[in-house]
């Protein structure tokens, strides 16, 4: 019961200190700014949709998006590998020690009848569920486990599938191979389902889209399109549309953008529902099993420590969002290896998210959020359209074939190349704050795949299980190409400059810049300090030759500096008071080349560039294609370090 003086203290406070309008906070807001507005800050992200700085009550939804009111511990998906099955075996079992009771692990490809019982020793069946996504290796790996079931008499549960429509377009199959893929997978899920009782068989891999570019509304609309793919398929192999929906998982992945990440999970599960009523399937039936992974995308092998954090963030969206399945990279998987010490904090986000941080217990924690809400509704109408829009063209496969679908993945790929190289993403580690003195692990990434498969019926691959066949011995070398869009880390090209810029110079000795700063050191500090920053991401030291110079004194300095490349740091009032010191040192040491920061001011930038200087930085200059040209000049060479 309320106090009275509980009651006086609330009334008070509301009288004394009311709320104010948003008008009036616009106000305030934009009298702080000191001649900017608020609505400079309102920026576009790449769905097209519109951030304020300010979201208040009247940005909700007029429906708003609930999703259970439940507390769950999501599954552990962490993903075990190992040079040998009992090597792999040995990870499992430890993994499980450890406090993952959910067994997920690579497809052996030399896994057969007389090793499997290898693989899964010591696992009791009864206290663990199965999480295995893969590509086509599943079909024969799901006879392999019907004869091992059988053999062993033991029941499991979870899910192990493929996504068929992934498969297709990133191997090009085409006219019987895409028909023979299609019926295999279909007469796979059926065997499953008689075999099976508790073990979820259908996957939805929206991952592809965001691993090649896509943003949240591509990857929301696009992995609609293809649940509607293998609903249709499996509809002509006579399934059911109820068993689609009770035995599928949907897969995405996470990025860092906190709040989008969220909201794009919040949409697709919302989504997922009204795809479910287009179909007369009841909403107690198409739940979401929704998992989720961090993302690759992001990754960088510069300054590797930095992926923990980006991953732990990630991790956090997906729980928020209510995924019910997470698995999170190891910092180092972008080396292609993880080491024990990547797995092991790795699974380590998850207890601390679980357990310390009680995430597990809590209720829809984004619910009610004005900004989430809103985010949430902006992408499940963008992304229905969009995927409305695929359906008229025939749907994703044909949507595929007309390029439709791919120039947009690599448009938004492109786009945020753009702004990553113009450091609008920052990419700490990377390209900026770069620690120039790192020992570079150089390696490939690359995505595993198994060849393809070879176009035979079901029978033959049971009878192939049954004499002893491996995974690797279903599938052949393929002549045909592959498909055009690439997976991609936004850290490529600043790797390359970075291991060129390694192999250029010795160790310890890398390619070098001297910066003459124009007036007083704390005058230029700012622009050198910027120079150096911005020089560094790309393996290149840029040091101020010594401190405050005077102005005569500038041509004799550049004669005698060891760099090749000389640059000038100041104000515009500092270059035109410099300039015609600036003209002269060039004149007497024309074999050097120059580099410009700090200036503004047009006039001076073009009779500096008369004068042949060439190197102009700001914020606004392509990071990545500077550093190119300064690498060149310097003496990189960027074909033999695979730079374009």
């Amino acid at each position: 019961m309320e106090s009275k003086h509980g009651g006086i203290l609330q009334h008070t406070i509301a009288t004394e200190f009311q709320k104010p309008s948003y008008d009036e906070w616009l106000e305030v807001a934009n009298k702080s700014l000191k001649g900017k507005t608020v609505s400079e800050y309102v920026r576009n992200t790449f769905e097209n949709i519109k951030i304020k700085p300010l979201y208040t009550k009247a940005d909700l939804p007029k429906e708003r998006i609930h999703l259970g009111d439940y507390r769950y511990k999501w599954k552990i998906a962490q993903q075990v590998e190992g040079e040998s099955i009992a090597k792999i075996n040995k990870n499992i079992l430890e993994a499980i020690e450890y406090g993952q009771p959910t067994v997920a692990f690579k497809i052996p490809k030399g896994l057969n009848k007389s090793n499997i019982e290898e693989l899964f020793k010591g696992i009791n069946f009864a206290e663990v569920s199965f999480f295995i996504d893969g590509k086509e290796e599943i079909i024969p790996f799901y006879q392999l486990l019907f004869h091992f079931i059988k053999n062993e008499s033991v029941h499991i549960e979870g899910f192990i599938g493929f996504d068929p429509v992934r498969s297709i377009v990133e191997n090009s199959y085409k006219g019987e191979e895409k028909k023979n893929l299609l019926t295999l997978w279909c007469n796979t899920i059926k065997k499953a389902s008689d075999q099976t009782q508790n073990l979820k068989t259908l996957f939805v891999d929206g991952r592809f889209f965001e691993q090649t570019g896509g943003n949240a509304v591509q990857q929301i609309a696009f992995t609609l399109s293809t649940a509607v793919e293998q609903i249709e398929n499996l509809k002509e192999a006579g399934v059911p549309v109820e068993f689609f929906f009770k035995n599928t998982v949907v897969g995405l992945n996470v990025q860092s953008n906190f709040f989008m990440e969220i909201a794009k999970l919040r949409a697709m599960r919302y989504l997922w529902k009204k795809l479910a009523e287009s179909y007369e399937v009841d909403n107690q039936i198409a739940v979401l099993d929704l998992f989720a992974e961090t993302t690759m995308v992001n990754k960088s092998k510069l300054d590797p420590y930095t992926n923990m954090l980006r991953s732990s963030g990630e991790a956090f969206a997906a729980v928020i969002g209510q995924v019910q399945t997470l698995r999170i990279q190891p910092f180092d998987a972008v080396y292609g290896e993880t080491s024990k010490l990547g797995v092991r904090f790795a699974r380590n986000i998850h207890h601390i998210l679980r357990e310390e941080s009680s995430l597990a217990n809590v209720k829809d924690p984004a619910a009610g959020s004005y900004f989430i809400e809103h985010l949430t509704n902006e992408l499940i109408e963008k992304s229905w359209q969009l995927f409305l829009q695929i359906e008229e063209l025939g749907g994703l496969l044909e949507a595929f074939n007309q390029k439709a679908v791919e120039q947009l993945l690599i448009e938004n790929r492109q786009n945020m190349l753009s702004d990553l190289y113009k450091r609008k993403i920052k990419l700490i580690g990377t390209n900026q704050y770069a620690d120039i003195s790192e020992k570079l692990q150089e390696s490939d990434f690359a995505v595993e795949t198994l060849k393809k498969l070879k176009p035979i019926a079901i029978q033959q691959i049971e009878n192939g299980i049954a004499n002893g066949d491996s995974i690797e011995d279903f599938f052949v070398e393929s002549s045909e190409e592959k498909s055009v869009i690439n997976y991609f880390r936004l850290s490529e090209e600043y790797e390359k400059l970075r291991f060129l810029a390694k192999k250029s110079y010795k160790e310890g000795n890398p390619p070098r810049i001297g910066l003459i700063g124009l007036g007083m050191v704390k005058e230029y500090k700012k622009i050198t300090d910027f120079v150096s920053d911005f020089c560094a991401s790309g393996g290149i030291l840029a040091e101020p030759i010594q401190e405050e110079i005077q102005l005569e004194e500038i041509s004799r300095i550049v004669n005698q500096a060891s760099e090749k490349i000389i640059g000038f740091a100041g104000t515009d009032d500092h270059f035109e008071q410099a300039l015609p010191f600036i003209e002269k040192t060039i004149v007497e040491n024309h074999k050097k080349l120059y580099l410009i920061a700090g200036l503004r001011k047009k006039e001076v930038i073009h009779k500096l560039k008369e004068l042949g200087v060439t190197f102009f930085i700001d914020e606004k200059a392509d990071h990545v294609e500077t550093l190119k040209r300064i690498l060149v000049e310097i003496g990189g060479d960027l074909d033999a370090a695979g730079v374009r």
